[in-house]
């Protein structure tokens, strides 16, 4: 019989980055577990806003911001969002 493999945890952190890009337009993405810190910098270098806390604190706003791409350069790690989703920020 083979080995199951345990799942991995999931922790209860969330980092949320959101910002205008070049072009005026708005952006946001979330960054779970070890991306937080890829997140945290990247956001930083392009001076962006972020909050970092617990998921739970902002679950109604979570469920509609698109995940985010850490692998992409520059504003590309982060989807446009809809003024209203901004907003909500």
């Amino acid at each position: 019989m083979g080995e199951k493999k345990a799942a991995r945890p999931t922790s209860n952190a969330v980092l949320v980055v959101f910002g205008l890009d070049d072009q005026g337009k708005h952006r946001a993405g979330m960054f779970q577990d070890e991306e937080i810190a890829l997140g945290r910098k990247a956001a930083e270098l392009l001076g962006l806003q972020f909050y970092e806390g617990e998921a739970t604190k902002l679950k109604q706003v979570l469920k509609t911001l698109p995940a985010s791409d850490i692998h992409r350069p520059g504003y590309g790690l982060l989807r446009r969002v809809r003024q209203a989703q901004y907003d909500a920020l």
